[in-house]
């Protein structure tokens, strides 16, 4: 077993020690509780309380915003059906185009199938945001473990909901770009890779025009999905985009926050 396998192992059994509540949900193969909103004992009550509205999958899981995120897990899984190893990269042209609240709805939406671990990374080690989405503290993370400061089981934390763990940013460094380019990344996510099979693990990382990060990183991922802004992102931003990730896994793009108007003509997201 590996480090990176024994280190979710050990998040899983402190997870489940964490629960506040007894699980009432259907039980999976595994054994494990599926996460649904019929089956609030798999959510520890803290979880939800410190979760932001905006994460629509766990607030407001019957809402047809949270169907979409269910509809695309549903593509992102056809994208991917014959990858043994799934390693998702979200990324976007500019700030501000909703990619980590694209990253954390649909994490939530896969740890609601209850079959396999899910493991939420952020990557974006200029502007970090996914602890702002769960409420918890973004310190010991990604950037800790690049610079050798602590291994990988100090940083995977459960979440409180279901088999959902998360990997905050960290600290913000002064040298990111080489943080994410460095041999102890390429072996972060390879130990992954390797250590547990069949985990959707997703990374939401920086926007692709600010800085060379998310290149970096697309080119040892298995499938890339652009969040595109509707009414907002630039057409010459998305092209741009579109030219940096020529030759790279993209699986598709994902239309975010599409105006009423434009509702019954554009689909949320297209592969």
């Amino acid at each position: 077993m590996g480090r990176i396998e024994e280190a979710l192992k050990k998040a899983e059994e402190l997870r489940l020690k964490k629960i506040e509540a007894p699980a009432r949900g259907k039980q999976n193969q595994a054994g494990r509780p599926a996460v649904s909103c019929q089956s609030p004992g798999d959510i520890s009550a803290t979880a939800l309380d410190n979760a932001s509205p905006l994460i629509v999958a766990l607030k407001e899981c019957h809402s047809p915003a949270a169907e979409e995120y269910k509809k695309l897990r549903t593509a992102v899984l056809k994208q991917m059906a014959g990858n043994t190893e799934k390693v998702l990269l979200i990324t976007s042209p500019e700030n501000g185009n909703g990619k980590s609240c694209t990253s954390a709805n649909l994490a939530v939406s896969f740890a609601a199938l209850g079959q396999e671990p899910v493991l939420l990374v952020d990557a974006d080690l200029r502007r970090p945001s996914v602890h702002k989405y769960f409420g918890i503290d973004p310190a010991n993370g990604l950037s800790e473990y690049l610079s050798g400061k602590t291994g990988t089981q100090e940083i995977i934390r459960p979440s409180g909901i279901g088999a959902l763990f998360i990997i905050t940013a960290g600290t913000p460094p002064k040298n990111p770009s080489e943080m994410l380019s460095s041999e102890r990344m390429r072996h972060f996510i390879s130990g992954l890779k390797a250590g547990h099979r069949g985990a959707m693990i997703i990374f939401d990382s920086p926007p692709l025009l600010n800085a060379v990060d998310s290149i970096v990183l697309a080119q040892q991922t298995d499938g890339i999905l652009l969040v595109i802004e509707a009414a907002r992102t630039r057409p010459d931003a998305v092209k741009r985009s579109l030219g940096l990730l020529k030759g790279l896994p993209l699986i598709g793009a994902v239309f975010n926050n599409v105006p009423e108007y434009l509702s019954k003509t554009l689909h949320p997201y297209y592969y």
